[in-house]
């Protein structure tokens, strides 16, 4: 047994830290510390532990170091005595796990009971030894609270790779940037603990952009708060050198006696800097962790970069639409510029009724598209100079059929076939082609109708001068349930008696001689 009284032994020039590696320490080594302020059991102990294979050993008598010791290294395990002069094992116990929240902590006292076990083990300590012990029972406790360890980051491990697998499996799936981005600041929560996390983006995009936010890991309104941390996670790293803008950063600072991390990630492709990844952990970061925050900054990276380089292709997609729409309104001298209006117009309600950014570039698609069957009508009845006959209403009504079949085949282009084939049908079942009623519409037709017919009022046709926009408000307040769904005519509606500039603002010719607040006043 370890005898507690035998100090002559120890030199008086003793200096601490003591360490005891092994000669062929492997890189995968276990680093122990033991604090106790009788510096020959410290001695013996640590020897003791020292000749064990694969463990690295630093001992020390006084506390405050040895405090400050564990904040700033690795540190796997630590055996502490409960008394050291008038400090409490405990309160080392208390700085190991805020550092090191998975590490093993053993207490050793001469004074054993029933509740100074119960407040160890309710603390995070893994175990306690009784004064006097014997060695193999040191090394029984050490070699179980190792293996115990290990299990500990195996599941860690685990956690972190289902952590990666969400994230990989959303950008691989369907799912949009935001909720991407969603699963990264997620994992980095909830699968390593941090305290809070934050996303800085600057791609020129205002749809990923807007995207930047912070997110913390508690309702603690202390943190929420603090200025110095929104700063940190709202902006990059300050003071970064050219070269090194596209490496991580870690700072791990002493506040009020704990030791608190501080990360940053730069989310890049190439040469290409689309942001940061800042997290903010209350402990000392292991290497583990940034492994994984590596490897989630690089997932948010692929998923900006393929998010940004799918919006240039639906850029370019738009330009060509654009082309056909605007090669097919330089046949109609009346209608130029229609399309914009009318698109612009159900984006409008769009976004009211809550709609995706995904979902607006498919209406965006569709509104463009939504007269393309025009191609196909003679100009002889396109640009009459009068109403038309029974004859070429047929022929024109034919419009939305033949756009649908024009694009027929194309994948990119099948979300704007409700665009195209129903926004002449009208909610009582009188409209055109097919004759539907109610909700057998599909929304995408019924949304086109209200901002198709207002702009078909307001628009100046080969027959008549445009109508003032009031005329189009009470014309769909009119109609709202016959010929228009009632529920979208009255988001329209609710859209220009809050803002009618939005509206107006595409009529830009028509707005001095147009009274805004007369028109809000007939309502």
């Amino acid at each position: 047994m370890l005898s507690m009284n035998k100090l002559d032994h120890i030199p008086d020039n003793q200096e601490e830290p003591k360490s005891f590696p092994l000669p062929d320490i492997s890189p995968s080594c276990s680093h122990l510390v033991v604090v106790d302020d009788e510096p020959y059991l410290c001695s013996v102990i640590s020897e003791f532990l020292a000749s064990l294979q694969g463990i690295e050993v630093t001992s020390f008598t006084d506390p405050t170091r040895a405090a400050e010791h564990i904040r700033t290294h690795d540190t796997d395990m630590v055996i502490t005595d409960l008394v050291i002069g008038e400090t409490s094992g405990v309160d080392i116990l208390e700085t190991t796990l805020a550092s090191h929240p998975d590490a093993i902590v053993v207490l050793m006292t001469a004074y054993p009971t029933v509740k100074t076990a119960i407040a160890v083990l309710q603390k995070g300590g893994y175990d306690y030894l009784v004064k006097p012990f014997k060695l193999e029972r040191l090394k029984t406790v050490v070699t179980r609270g190792l293996e115990t360890l290990n299990v500990r980051r195996e599941n860690i491990r685990l956690k972190d790779e289902i952590g990666l697998l969400k994230v990989s499996s959303a950008l691989l799936s369907d799912s949009g940037i935001s909720d991407t981005l969603n699963h990264v600041k997620d994992a980095a929560l909830r699968d390593l603990g941090a305290l809070a996390v934050g996303l800085t983006l600057k791609t020129d995009s205002q749809r990923i952009d807007s995207l930047s936010s912070f997110q913390y890991g508690t309702n603690n309104p202390t943190l929420t708060a603090d200025l110095n941390i929104r700063e940190f996670l709202a902006n990059k790293p300050a003071n970064i050198p050219v070269e090194k803008q596209f490496k991580r950063v870690v700072r791990t600072k002493t506040i009020s006696g704990a030791r608190r991390t501080e990360a940053s990630f730069p989310l890049h492709a190439g040469r290409n800097l689309y942001g940061w990844l800042n997290i903010l952990f209350n402990r000392v970061c292991r290497d583990s962790d940034l492994r994984f925050l590596e490897l989630l900054s690089s997932s948010a990276s692929s998923a900006i970069r393929q998010t940004l380089l799918s919006e240039r292709l639906n850029e370019s997609n738009l330009n060509a639409l654009r082309a056909l729409a605007n090669a097919i309104e330089a046949r109609d001298r009346y209608t130029g510029g229609h399309t914009d209006r009318v698109c612009e117009m159900a984006v409008l309600i769009a976004r009211e009724i809550g709609w995706s950014e995904e979902k607006i570039l498919e209406l965006r698609q569709g509104c463009t598209l939504h007269d393309i069957g025009k191609i196909g009508v003679p100009d002889a009845i396109l640009n009459k100079n009068g109403p038309l006959d029974d004859y070429e209403r047929n022929i024109m009504q034919k419009h939305p059929e033949m756009g649908v079949r024009i694009i027929e085949g194309i994948d990119f282009l099948k979300t704007a076939s409700p665009y195209i084939l129903f926004h002449h049908e009208r909610y009582d079942g009188h409209g055109y082609p097919m004759g539907l009623a109610g909700e057998e519409i599909p929304i995408e037709g019924r949304m086109l109708a209200v901002v198709d017919t207002f702009d078909a009022i307001v628009s100046d046709r080969p027959y008549r001068r445009g109508a003032d926009p009031s005329r189009a408000i009470r014309e769909i307040e009119e109609h709202s349930g016959t010929q228009f769904d009632p529920d979208l005519a009255r988001v329209f509606l609710r859209i220009f008696r809050e803002n009618p500039d939005e509206v107006l603002k595409l009529y830009q010719d028509k707005r001095a001689g147009l009274r805004v607040h007369d028109i809000i006043n007939e309502f």
